[in-house]
């Protein structure tokens, strides 16, 4: 293999490795994609509190109305932190749900 064709390869596979890193991954992209898109973004990676599902900071969003976040247990209840689950917890309802908006929910509409 030639000097030209070595360099040529490594230009290809840096120019692959910064556009992973700029483009945001789909919701069905390799783990290892949005490990490395998390990671080389600044936000967080870490296991879903609920499933143990490895999940990134950009994941992170609420999904038609259900949250993306259950009450952090190292706070007091009522306090407004909240830790992110991964979209699969947050897309079963598994999100906390703020009781106020439940209750304006189930009021009958007059």
């Amino acid at each position: 293999m030639s000097s030209t064709s070595v360099a040529l390869a490594i230009g290809i596979a840096s120019a692959l490795v910064a556009l992973a890193g700029t483009v945001r991954p789909p919701h069905w992209a390799p783990r290892r994609w949005h490990r490395f898109y998390a990671r080389s973004h600044g936000y967080f990676w870490l296991p879903c509190p609920l499933c143990g599902h490895d999940t990134g900071g950009h994941e992170w969003r609420d999904y038609k109305g259900l949250s993306s976040t259950v009450p952090d247990p190292e706070y007091p209840p009522g306090s407004g932190r909240g830790m992110g689950i991964c979209q699969d917890c947050t897309r079963a309802g598994r999100g906390h749900r703020d009781p106020l908006i439940t209750e304006r929910e189930e009021e009958p509409n007059a």
